[in-house]
């Protein structure tokens, strides 16, 4: 399966967030970064460079910490916690941070 996801701070898209060739992928949208920079949000913590595209084989622990405590993250499966994702925006009561699902054949345009 393939997945996209935009991320945002305060409705300003600031990077995204995919999921292809059983890896996941995150960039920052450079734009909205510039924007948000301006209204005191710099970066996402463990993405420290915009101009890099991070890859793991899991999801980054900035975004698996929206879905499940770590104590019990071992017991749900990648497609529970991307299906998770989808289902709850990955909001938080303690940031501004949400996750969009967007239609996965935009995946393939970007790699």
């Amino acid at each position: 399966m393939e997945y996209l996801f935009s991320i945002f701070w305060k409705n300003i898209r600031i990077g995204i967030l995919y999921y292809y060739d059983n890896q996941f992928r995150f960039e920052y949208d450079k734009d909205g970064i510039t924007i948000t920079r301006e209204l005191g949000f710099d970066k996402l913590i463990g993405f420290p460079d915009i101009n890099q595209i991070y890859v793991s084989k899991t999801l980054f622990p900035i975004f698996s910490s929206r879905i499940i405590s770590p104590k019990r993250s071992s017991l749900i499966t990648r497609q529970e916690k991307i299906d998770f994702l989808i289902k709850t925006k990955g909001k938080l009561m303690t940031d501004y941070i949400s996750i969009k699902y967007e239609d996965k054949k935009y995946v393939k345009s970007r790699i």
